[in-house]
């Protein structure tokens, strides 16, 4: 079991109470990831989440996609979540990262990463400035989510990186589709993991 310092030790107390108003980031800098080769993956000290949104011009509605995986890359969980409305790529992009705070899989038992391709909601967590713009009033939102304090940090990737997240968005907004992958994966998710770890290689 790992061993914390006093001060780790009691936000950590602090923080497993989920009615705390307490909603601060460990490690508040968000430092971005080293340059990577095209779609490799990029290993997490603990377990990371992937994000994403599509839409399609002409096309109501959104696609999230989210991927849950454990430091090997394996897949803990995965979801794709179709919302029948229309709203702009970053509050899409934030929508991605509420739904799978919702679905975490390891509930307050641990610390994640939660990792994002849109550089204006990366952005807009590190900024302090109006409290009533849409992208604010989302972002304050995914702070207050009783599990956000377990997070670590809020990474920038490149496309290539957010593949498999991308995929299950895109999959979702084409097929209006809503769907959760627990312990049992379709093959199809299990190739794109197979593909996204074999550029790591």
């Amino acid at each position: 079991m790992p061993v914390m310092n006093g001060a780790r030790l009691i936000d950590s107390v602090f923080n497993s109470y989920p009615n705390s108003t307490r909603c601060r980031v460990k490690d508040s800098k968000q430092t971005p990831i080293p340059a990577t080769d095209h779609g490799r993956w990029l290993a997490p000290p603990r377990v990371c989440v992937h994000c994403d949104a599509a839409l399609k011009p002409g096309k109501e509605g959104v696609g999230l996609g989210f991927i849950w995986r454990n430091w090997s890359g394996n897949i803990i969980s995965a979801g794709m979540i179709f919302l029948p409305n229309i709203c702009s790529v970053v509050l899409s992009e934030a929508k991605a990262i509420v739904a799978a705070l919702k679905a975490c899989p390891i509930g307050g038992s641990g610390f994640f990463e939660i990792r994002c391709d849109c550089k204006v909601l990366v952005d807009g967590f590190k900024e302090k400035g109006s409290q009533l713009s849409d992208v604010s009033l989302v972002i304050n939102k995914i702070k207050r989510h009783q599990l956000f304090p377990f997070c670590t940090k809020l990474t920038l990737v490149k496309r290539n990186n957010n593949e498999i997240a991308h995929r299950l968005a895109k999959r979702s907004l084409e097929n209006n589709l809503t769907q959760s992958f627990y312990n049992s994966f379709p093959e199809w998710l299990v190739d794109f993991r197979k593909a996204d770890l074999s550029h790591s290689l």
